[in-house]
């Protein structure tokens, strides 16, 4: 099952202790009665990153959002197309300051910030 959840990050955490902390029948075997099983509950979370639009090379280097297959192409236009965005520039090289071991990061598009005269309005 896939679903959004939203909320203050506490609230968020609290109701995945809560869901994690259930337990389910499963039967493992056809000959044993049956056991119980944990749900689990695997993140795949959705971030709106607001940066300066001068940053907009550092913050790619950071993040590096290249993640995605060419399989993905239509998910990833569908979604563009649901929030309005344009691609994200390529082949911006990684910071190495940044932790990102065991972290994938699929990049969706940017939209560019909304301007009232000369002040950008993150």
């Amino acid at each position: 099952m896939y679903l959004i959840a939203r909320g203050h990050h506490d609230r968020l955490m609290r109701w995945m202790n809560d869901c994690l902390a259930q337990y389910l029948p499963f039967k493992y075997d056809e000959k044993k009665p049956p056991g119980k099983v944990q749900l689990a509950m695997r993140p795949i979370q959705l971030f709106e990153v607001v940066f300066p639009e001068s940053e907009y090379d550092k913050v790619l280097s950071i993040l590096q959002p290249y993640n995605w297959r060419k399989k993905d192409a239509p998910i990833l236009a569908g979604l563009r197309r649901l929030f309005g965005a344009k691609p994200i520039k390529k082949g911006v090289p990684p910071d190495p300051n940044f932790y990102r071991d065991f972290v994938e990061v699929a990049g969706i598009g940017v939209k560019k910030d909304k301007w009232i005269g000369d002040v950008e309005q993150l």
